[in-house]
């Protein structure tokens, strides 16, 4: 009996050769799930720092930030 209540509810199966598979499944969807949030962390990071970098490197580009000016960014000159 308590052998089919937890091979119902994911534990136990038939011995340790399904535990250790379950186990395994586990800790690698915990690695990919890991590794897609440090991706995404990554890519904000690049993201602000190419925004702060790259205003500086193009050639023309005095325009101030978008959110300093008294006039929206949309109504500036591009001089």
């Amino acid at each position: 009996m308590a052998k089919q209540f937890t091979a119902s509810f994911g534990g136990g199966g038939n011995g340790p050769a399904d535990d250790d598979v379950t186990r395994r499944t586990r800790l690698a969807a915990e690695r990919t799930w890991l590794a897609w949030w440090r991706s995404g962390i990554a890519a904000a990071t690049a993201a602000v720092g190419v925004g702060g970098v790259l205003p500086s490197l193009v050639d023309g580009a005095r325009r101030t930030r978008c959110w300093e000016p008294a006039t929206p960014c949309w109504q500036q000159s591009s001089s």
